[in-house]
């Protein structure tokens, strides 16, 4: 699940123009770090998700960032819980 909520901002970001360079300095962190969230190597943590919702560039919310809204699937639909690590926020996917 936390596969779909970093290819969800991957999306948020080719969309808003910006390079993780950019991005990385406006949020104060380091860029390696960024890279390690982008690849999912490294937690999105809802502190990081807020601080991207609050990038005018990107245009998008704290909510979107952390429970993007999936596309049903005619053939099956599936609903599980999340839970995004160090986070408060917790929710169902439907997929």
């Amino acid at each position: 699940m936390i596969d779909i909520v970093i290819r969800k901002l991957k999306i948020i970001i080719k969309e808003s123009g910006l390079h993780q360079k950019k991005i990385a300095k406006i949020l104060g962190i380091n860029e390696i770090h960024l890279s390690k969230v982008m690849n999912g190597k490294a937690s999105l943590t809802q502190k990081m998700a807020h601080n991207l919702a609050n990038i005018d560039e990107l245009n998008t919310t704290e909510q979107n960032i952390l429970y993007p809204i999936v596309k049903k699937s005619k053939k099956t639909t599936k609903c599980v819980f999340v839970k995004i690590k160090k986070s408060r926020f917790y929710g169902y996917l439907i997929y």
